[in-house]
């Protein structure tokens, strides 16, 4: 399914916040009544049909709505203390009362008491998913939809008997399964540099991003994480198709579809622009994002979140015809300062330039660059990174000076050169992919820099 524009979910966050703000003399009890139209409108952004329905008992006020052919029916509170098992029970109620195959879905903001999180369903059949704020917040800033939320939930149920689990394990519950290395293969790559074989994977796998001093791998939907010793993998996170990146005050930063949420434990604190697809994130020292996507009209989009709060400035970087950054941003890449290097014209090698935007978007610096390669990544703040198929090399942005680093000849086994990330000022790890489709093999290799 595609997910909402961010134009139509901005609106909805910007509501939200001023629900949790309390804005505008509302109290709780006003606040859980603008709640709910709240509720109903996120739900039909997502494509789903959802309607208030008050024919319920005592005056009980529920959203009713339907994915594919299953019709749910969603209560929720925003009271202090946590739900108690009184109120669960009466949607179980109202839920047997609909013909069988309806399922209650309860969404308490404040979470649940522990018994109410012990008993529900225990002896029974469980009738009623148990969500609250992380689950909704993960729909509303576009984490997750709600589609796929529930899918995920109702296998849980189904399969091990749990109305509530929590956001970080929506996915695979084996997900800290420990996958043995595989040995390295028999065929050496033949390059010039300081390279260092890391590990051989079956398949097709790529490189995400660092974390503890390691190169994340994307296997699949799943990231899996090389340890210390490179001896094992291990899954980052059981949500499907999640990233992760440490942040400068220790935190990870957990990226899926278009949202950015910060993550302790399993407490999520969700902050970015709604469903954007970004394709570069650049953390600050002091905590600030900066990222890069894609806009609707696609216009290239320069947005800052201050210590992961709403977008405070988004900008329209150049796009045209003779001015255009490359497709997704692929070839684009933040700078230690915040700032944005890319090429343009990448397809038009006479016209071809490599340009510096400043952090507010203008254009501060423009070079002719005939080279084939592009800008991966970025190391000693201004020392670009840049690869091709076959080749990667370093360009000092201050000095105008280009250094090959890899050569890796086509005609060698080892393939062609995949993807690129920094690990430190000193070094970089890149992989390289291998063989026919039936047995394409993945190389990842760290590159001590001179």
């Amino acid at each position: 399914m595609s997910y909402p524009s961010s134009t139509k979910m901005s609106g909805l966050i910007q509501e939200y916040e001023a629900l949790m703000r309390l804005d505008q003399g509302l109290t709780e009890q006003t606040r859980g009544q603008k709640f709910e139209p709240l509720i109903e409108r996120t739900l039909k952004a997502y494509g789903l049909k959802a309607k208030s329905d008050n024919r319920t008992h005592r005056g009980q006020n529920d959203i009713v709505f339907q994915v594919e052919e299953t019709r749910y029916i969603l209560e929720a509170k925003w009271e202090k203390g946590g739900i108690g098992e009184g109120p669960i029970a009466l949607l179980e109620k109202r839920v047997r009362q609909r013909l069988a195959g309806t399922i209650g879905v309860f969404l308490s903001m404040e979470g649940y008491t522990s018994p109410a999180l012990e008993n529900t369903g225990v002896g029974e059949r469980l009738e009623v998913l148990l969500l609250e704020k992380q689950h909704f917040e993960a729909i509303l800033y576009g984490f997750i939809s709600p589609q796929h939320l529930l899918e995920q939930l109702l296998d849980r149920a189904r399969f091990d008997g749990k109305s509530y689990v929590e956001l970080t394990d929506i996915g695979d519950p084996h997900f800290n399964q420990i996958f043995e290395r595989w040995p390295k293969g028999s065929t050496e790559p033949s390059f010039t540099g300081k390279v260092d074989h890391v590990v051989e994977l079956p398949g097709l796998a790529f490189l995400t991003s660092i974390r503890r001093n390691a190169p994340c791998i994307l296997i699949g939907e799943y990231e899996y994480h090389i340890d210390s010793s490179r001896e094992t993998l291990k899954a980052t996170t059981s949500i499907p198709d999640a990233r992760f990146l440490e942040a400068p005050n220790g935190k990870d930063i957990l990226l899926r579809c278009g949202a950015i949420a910060e993550i302790s434990g399993s407490d999520f604190k969700f902050k970015s622009p709604a469903n954007s697809q970004f394709s570069r994130i650049h953390l600050d020292e002091d905590g600030n994002i900066r990222i890069l996507y894609t806009g609707e009209n696609g216009e290239r989009i320069l947005g800052q979140t201050t210590k992961l709060a709403t977008p405070t400035k988004v900008l329209t970087l150049p796009c045209n015809n003779n001015y255009d950054l490359a497709v997704n941003c692929s070839d684009a890449c933040f700078l230690a300062d915040g700032k944005v290097a890319t090429v343009v014209n990448s397809y038009k090698p006479q016209n071809r330039h490599l340009v510096v935007f400043d952090r507010e978007g203008k254009e501060e610096k423009r070079l002719d660059w005939r080279s084939p390669l592009r800008p991966r990544c970025v190391v000693d703040n201004d020392k670009l990174i840049c690869a091709s198929r076959h080749e990667i090399g370093m360009f000092d942005i201050n000095k105008h000076e280009f250094s090959s680093l890899v050569n890796l000849s086509s005609e060698t086994p080892s393939g062609r050169i995949v993807d690129v990330i920094a690990d430190t000022s000193q070094s970089v790890f890149f992989s390289t992919h291998s063989g026919n489709i039936d047995t394409r093999m993945t190389d990842i290799f760290k590159l001590v820099l001179e």
